[in-house]
């Protein structure tokens, strides 16, 4: 059995990788969570979209720094499991599904006038 972050209280940083491995990974890795990833990945895709529309159609100088933020945060995630896996994995694949169903709704909304 693996040791949770509980077991090991003196590794700082460790334990924040550990409680991510725990709590981030089993919903890309396990087949029964995926219907759950799939509404949590449609979720963020719609908080995303108008974040983007914002920053790019209206130039809204919170919405830029919200998306650069929001873009931080994909690439240090990325980055973390890169570390941890030594390669880009399933968690990197969904945070680009995410990235590109936002951007392809934007634009999809701008060309037909709709945003």
């Amino acid at each position: 059995m693996r040791p949770t972050p509980v077991d090991r209280p003196d590794e700082g940083s460790e334990e924040t990788e550990s409680r991510a491995e725990l709590w981030i990974l089993p919903y890309i890795e396990d087949s029964s969570l995926w219907p759950v990833l799939i509404v949590v990945m449609a979720a963020s895709a719609a908080f995303l979209t108008p974040v983007l529309f914002y920053a790019v159609y209206h130039l809204k100088v919170q919405a830029i720094l919200a998306a650069l933020l929001l873009l931080w945060l994909t690439g240090r995630a990325i980055r973390w499991e890169w570390r941890l896996k030594g390669r880009p994995g399933g968690l990197a694949f969904v945070l680009t599904i995410v990235w590109s169903s936002a951007v392809a709704a934007v634009i999809y909304g701008l060309r037909k006038g709709w945003l």
